[in-house]
């Protein structure tokens, strides 16, 4: 179920304010990046008090330090991708000379202005770990069309890095996991008695996120807006967010009382109905009510021309 969407407003259109006026955007307008948009829907999830495991996101969020940073301050555990590239880590242990310390060696005596970590100590990325990891497991986390979805993945307690000599106090799991295109990496935090099964089926929970993308785009058309002001953008965002979210209460209602909303509920393990099935169903009761009022007065051949027009729809042919 979405709970919450926000339009990202680019940083160029926030620095022309006659761009904003003629899309008809209020003004003044503040630039905010998508993890900061992101964060406040998290804490608006919170307030209501809904139920979560995790904050899951991608590389987008994942890779922004103060993103994590500002979900450790409220104590939310996460299983955020990483680009395994870029990131550097080292062993938890790792002394960690404190801001105001002398660094000792080759250094001197110089004062340390910020943390840092000993010389002797090279930070290293999630792919040389991968390629020096001999533990791998193989996790199955769910089934799909296909069949069972699954991975080989490893894990490593570290001490995540800013740049390459500056140590964080964001001391997390590492997730890896061997693809054919190469290792990929997240980072989970606040999740120390989680079992590696747990940390793969929570990384790959997001992919329901993707799927609702493709859901209320090829379903709903949520990319279908071709208005140019900024409230009409919003209000077809909205319209599309709340038939989505009537369908999914759908989708649950025919799964836990029946098809036809009076019978024994189905087995609890009976898939849920996807969203294009949920659509072809409500546009053909729609459709069958319209009938149902105007067909009456119609010629047999007609009446039967509508029923299959019908039947083929709801078979999905169009």
């Amino acid at each position: 179920m979405c709970f919450g969407i926000e339009l990202y407003l680019p940083k160029a259109w926030v620095e022309d304010p006659e761009r904003c006026r003629e899309a008809g955007i209020q003004l003044p307008v503040e630039f905010r990046e998508k993890w900061r948009i992101a964060l406040q829907d998290i804490d608006r999830a919170r307030q209501h008090g809904l139920p979560h495991r995790a904050v899951i996101a991608d590389c987008g969020y994942g890779d922004a330090q103060e993103f994590r940073a500002e979900l450790r301050v409220r104590e939310e555990p996460y299983v955020l991708e990483v680009t395994a590239k870029e990131v550097r880590v080292v062993p938890p242990k790792t002394p960690i000379y404190s801001a105001g310390e002398h660094l000792p060696g080759r250094r001197g005596r110089r004062r340390l202005g910020r943390p840092h970590i000993p010389d002797s100590v090279v930070p290293v990325s999630p792919v040389a770990l991968a390629q020096e990891a001999d533990d791998w497991t193989t996790i199955r986390w769910g089934e799909g069309t296909k069949g069972p979805l699954e991975g080989r993945f490893a894990r490593r307690k570290v001490r995540v890095c800013r740049g390459d000599r500056i140590p964080t106090e964001e001391v997390a799991w590492l997730l890896l996991e061997a693809t054919p295109e190469g290792p990929r990496a997240w980072i989970g935090w606040g999740l120390e008695k989680a079992s590696l099964e747990e940390l793969a089926a929570i990384a790959h929970r997001r992919f329901l996120i993707e799927r609702f993308h493709e859901g209320v785009t090829m379903e709903l058309g949520l990319d279908h807006f071709e208005g140019r002001r900024w409230r009409g953008l919003n209000h077809h965002l909205t319209l599309v967010l709340i038939a989505h979210s009537f369908l999914v209460r759908e989708q649950v209602r025919v799964t836990t009382v029946g098809a036809d909303g009076r019978g024994a509920p189905e087995e609890a393990e009976t898939p849920l109905p996807t969203l294009a099935e949920m659509r072809r169903r409500v546009v053909f009761e729609v459709a069958w009510a319209l009938v149902s009022r105007a067909v009456l007065s119609r010629r047999k051949e007609e009446r039967v021309g509508w029923g299959k027009a019908i039947a083929r729809y709801w078979s999905g042919a169009g």
